[in-house]
């Protein structure tokens, strides 16, 4: 019997796994790319009565088919990282708590083909053992935790379905002080946007058990932990009031009325289009001590020049000449508190920082004093008519959390006025006229009446500014700022009739640009029809009159319309004579008197007629 006794003793040395650890944790699956996903699995560990050769260097988790549990497969993790979980404030650091945050992490595939059920799936990891020191479950130090994670189908009518696990926030090390109100942000985020749902959850127990603490996972459903006796779901942790949870935003909340160690479990779901499609469980402790008495700090506000303190619920009126600075006087009735102090905004965005300072110390050694700070908002702040509301919020550096007071102050900005630019052209009218050739020239002035900083810029309505030898530099003037525009009409400018250009003026008040805009339209005059009358005679007899053929009336060249040759032919259509020169003189020397007929070719038209020598 004593050899047997021995033996089992020896057994159980042999398994360090046994040793209770079991702080909590939760898996995570991330999508990566196609059927690639990667497993997370966060394990905390208890470093006071934990056993450090409890950590297994590898794991073996499973997923199973929701509805049928049928095994699709198991995977092995291992090479965990270890860092430690911090406290909120590290001055509120316990002997008496400490936790490890133990990760393994792997990428696996979940091909369309085999994960396609509408049933979806569930990933499990079962382990032993818990703490054998915590309060509110019976037999602790043999209780195991079943890692539980659902999630969808990858694919949904023959689509792919992308989804990631919500990620939770990571948890700290603090504890919770007996008769005091403890507060924790245990909520998340959703890499796709899903809608989130958190509640109270009995944690699970599982099938591992001292004598195999890690065994391959069984289907579902797991059993869970038990509950001492007056201890439930919805009643973890001995409390007035009880361990809650928001369901919207994940904030854990219990004023704990008992001393210990205590286990909680968290159930967080996700949905889309109002549909559940996975959950995340995580299992974790609360210690409650017994702490130091921490005071409430105080905060009071003073408007300039005022001699009363501020009364939540009025309205602070503030005008574009008001002093937009008041005094915050911060206390608290313990020693050698820091202080810090922050200003949110409750019904808009505050995004510029307001407060002098952030935080200090007070009552150093014992004597009472009061830290001030200074809030000063910028004259560009617009209420729009309506109240603003900020919350100016101490906090203390207390254990096990610091506490804080809250004074909300309603105000109402009035901005500086800001009159519009005024712009304007010295060109003659609205609707200029201008033909090849000419230039159109003007200045374009801004004028700004608050004297502010306006900017001149020009854009074209009805063609492309660049295709045109258009002339105007933008600037930038205080007050006022002139830049002359010129534009030498080409024959370019004849592919339309009509340009028209939007001269605008720009003055930036508070980050909002204002404008004011004048237009200019430029109407082209086409190619003037000329009507000209020829020589039709002429009498080459050396007398110095009429003596050559020649017409210096012919229509000038105009951008495409230009002159090419001429050429004349006798009777009988035989070519007489030819010139390229719009300026040629034909003697007629060469042929003899009669009617000859002439051809005058530009580049888009003819001129025909005919001419006659006579001696």
């Amino acid at each position: 019997m004593k050899k047997l006794l021995l033996f089992i003793l020896f057994l159980f040395w042999l398994l360090p796994g046994w040793a209770t650890h079991i702080v909590g944790g939760e898996f995570g699956l991330k999508y990566v790319s196609g059927a690639t996903y990667q497993v997370t699995l966060n394990m905390y560990f208890d470093k006071i009565n934990g056993n450090p050769g409890a950590i297994d260097p590898v794991i073996t988790a499973s997923i199973f088919e929701k509805g049928t549990n049928r095994r699709m497969g198991d995977f092995n993790m291992s090479n965990p990282s270890i860092t430690p979980v911090a406290y909120t404030s590290v001055v509120c650091t316990s002997g008496s708590l400490s936790t490890d945050k133990v990760v393994y992490t792997r990428n696996i595939e979940l091909p369309a083909a085999l994960f396609n059920s509408q049933n979806g799936y569930y990933l499990v990891w079962e382990r032993c053992c818990r703490n054998g020191v915590i309060n509110n479950i019976l037999n602790p130090g043999a209780a195991g935790q079943t890692f539980y994670l659902e999630f969808p189908a990858v694919s949904r009518n023959g689509q792919a379905f992308i989804n990631s696990s919500p990620e939770l926030f990571q948890p700290v090390s603090d504890y919770a002080c007996i008769n005091e109100l403890f507060y924790y942000e245990f909520g998340g985020k959703d890499p796709d946007g899903d809608s989130l749902v958190y509640e109270v959850m009995t944690p699970l127990n599982g099938n591992s058990n001292q004598l195999d603490p890690a065994p391959l996972a069984l289907p579902g459903p797991y059993i869970p932990v038990l509950w001492t006796a007056g201890l439930g779901t919805n009643n973890q942790i001995p409390g007035n009031p009880t361990l809650t949870i928001n369901q919207q935003t994940g904030q854990l909340r219990v004023l704990p009325t008992q001393l210990g160690l205590f286990v909680f479990g968290i159930r967080c779901s996700e949905y889309r289009n109002k549909v559940k499609i996975g959950e995340v469980r995580r299992d974790y402790q609360m210690l409650v001590l017994n702490c130091p008495r921490n005071e409430k700090p105080g905060i009071k506000l003073k408007t300039g020049g005022a001699t009363t303190y501020y009364k939540e619920g009025d309205v602070i009126t503030i005008g574009p000449n008001d002093n937009r600075c008041f005094q915050l006087f911060m206390t608290d009735p313990d020693a050698n508190e820091v202080l810090t102090v922050e200003a949110r905004g409750v019904n808009f965005n505050l995004t510029e920082k307001i407060l002098s300072i952030s935080g200090g110390l007070v009552n150093r050694n014992g004597i009472p004093d009061t830290l001030t700070s200074s809030a000063c908002f910028k004259p560009c702040l617009d209420s729009k008519g309506k109240p603003f509301m900020v919350d100016f919020i101490v906090g203390d550096d207390g254990c096990s959390l610091p506490k804080k007071d809250t004074v909300r102050v309603s105000f109402v900005f009035v901005p500086e006025p800001d009159e519009p630019p005024v712009i304007s052209t010295s060109a003659p009218a609205a609707l200029l006229n201008a033909k090849v050739g000419e230039l159109v020239s003007f200045d374009v002035l801004g004028t700004d009446a608050d004297k502010d900083e306006i900017t001149l810029s020009v854009k074209a309505r009805n063609f492309d500014l660049a295709s045109q030898p258009i002339k105007f530099t933008p600037k930038t003037g205080t007050g006022s700022v002139t830049s002359p525009f010129n534009w030498q009409i080409d024959c370019g400018a004849l592919s339309q009739a009509s340009y028209i250009l939007d001269f605008t003026a720009t003055t930036t008040k508070c980050g909002t640009p204002v404008t004011s805009t004048t237009s200019i339209e430029v109407n082209l005059a086409s190619e003037v029809p000329v009507t000209f009358i020829p020589a039709n005679i002429f009498t080459p007899n050396n007398d110095g009159l009429n003596d050559y053929f020649q017409m210096p009336t012919l229509p000038p060249d105009f951008c495409k319309s230009v002159f090419s040759d001429i050429k004349i032919y006798n009777r009988w259509g035989g070519l007489v004579y030819k010139s390229t020169d719009r300026t040629f003189k034909w003697d007629g020397k060469s042929v003899s008197e009669g009617v000859y007929y002439y051809v005058i070719t530009y580049t888009d038209k003819e001129f025909k007629g005919t001419v006659t020598k006579v001696r």
